[in-house]
């Protein structure tokens, strides 16, 4: 009898085990608690016109790059684009990180060939209201040079921009 007892007592540990929840996010932070899949969205102003080849979506593919490039270690979390108006905004889970850019032209007192100005900022959303953060990443901005590798000069920026905000607050470490 003992033994069936055992033996029953096993077989429940093992179904519970194998219906547990996926592993998410712990942070001290409520905002990164719970954390089941990152959305990216992505604003670029130029109003001077200023990278006007490149629109949002270029600018959140590169981010989602970097992120499966840079971060390892940390939980298992999907990291999807977001469009405007998108209802997965509000998901159970989402993390939305506002990636927000502003780009200028240069003065012609900027010494660097190209000399437009790019700023970069992130902000997070999370559906529940308890989650708010006071403060995220610092900003960053960066003068880029002018030639075609705008992803190449964007990359170490929007790197130390995700990780300060996003992935270490997360777990991750840089690779």
């Amino acid at each position: 009898m003992p033994q069936l007892l055992f033996r029953a007592a096993l077989l429940g540990f093992l179904a519970l085990a194998m219906i547990a929840p996926a592993v998410e996010a712990t942070s001290p932070l409520p905002v990164f608690r719970g954390v089941q899949r990152i959305g990216l969205l992505c604003r670029l102003d130029s109003l001077d016109g200023t990278m006007s080849a490149v629109g949002a979506e270029e600018i959140c593919e590169l981010a989602q790059h970097v992120w499966t490039q840079s971060f390892a270690g940390g939980p298992k979390i999907e990291v999807v684009m977001l469009r405007r108006n998108d209802e997965r905004v509000a998901a159970q889970g989402m993390l939305v990180v506002a990636l927000h850019l502003v780009a200028r032209a240069g003065g012609s007192d900027l010494s660097s060939p190209g000399g437009s100005i790019l700023a970069l900022s992130l902000g997070l959303f999370r559906r529940n209201p308890g989650n708010d953060q006071l403060f995220g990443a610092a900003p960053e901005a960066i003068i880029l040079s002018g030639d075609e590798d705008w992803r190449g000069e964007m990359s170490p920026a929007l790197t130390r921009l995700l990780f300060a905000g996003v992935a270490e607050p997360l777990g991750f470490q840089q690779r």
